[in-house]
């Protein structure tokens, strides 16, 4: 298990910082949510609370998103759609 310090040096080496403005691709729309392409490594995941209201998606759509959390071991990053104009 990494402690505080190490997890920050990970982020910081990888690039990706929590509230960092991203475009990502969608893959596939869910029932849940949006699973989205971020780059080559990592697959994002947007659940639908954190998308824009209103909004049809379809597999192919460019969108911006704003990182919640990376998880390094799973190759996951959490985003919202929502907190990208607030």
């Amino acid at each position: 298990m990494l402690n505080s310090f190490s997890k920050v040096h990970e982020l910081a080496c990888a690039g990706w910082k929590i509230g960092q403005k991203v475009k990502v691709e969608v893959q596939l729309v869910k029932d849940y949510g949006l699973i989205v392409a971020v780059d080559s490594t990592f697959t994002g995941f947007i659940v639908n609370e954190q998308t824009a209201s209103k909004k049809e998606y379809k597999a192919g759509q460019s969108i911006e998103a704003i990182v919640l959390d990376v998880d390094y071991d799973k190759k996951i990053i959490d985003l919202s759609e929502k907190l990208v104009g607030a």
